[in-house]
């Protein structure tokens, strides 16, 4: 009862009393996408947006996807577009993933694509 007691308190004072429930009704989504960031080796750094940086913050290196970070492919063996949001940078980066011959290794047309760098040994795309 006290734990459920401090989760409203807190949820009414930060203004987020609705996160709840648009988890909840998104679990599945979120499971999967728990799912697909874990299929990508633990050794190997990623680039991806500022979404995704939380999940993935116990990598050795991680970079925050935009047109620089796609200038450094040398450093980069994993990059994951998020799918399920529109912004102007969807579009050119999967453009530039096949332009640098980078190749589909895992995702979800409604979640995120993830590809792998060409010079990556670590492993096979699914």
């Amino acid at each position: 009862v006290y734990k459920r007691q401090v989760y409203m308190s807190m949820a009414f004072e930060s203004g987020k009393v609705g996160l709840r429930e648009i988890y909840e009704g998104n679990h599945l989504k979120y499971e999967k996408q728990d799912e697909l960031l874990a299929s990508i080796p633990e050794d190997a750094s990623v680039a991806c947006d500022s979404f995704y940086i939380p999940r993935l913050a116990n990598r050795k290196e991680i970079y925050h996807l935009n047109e620089e970070a796609l200038n450094h492919e040398d450093l980069i063996d994993f990059v994951i577009v998020r799918l399920d949001m529109d912004y102007d940078f969807k579009q050119p980066a999967l453009d530039r993933m096949e332009q640098d011959g980078y190749t589909y290794y895992n995702g979800d047309e409604n979640i995120m694509a993830i590809y792998m760098s060409p010079s990556y040994e670590g492993a096979e795309a699914e």
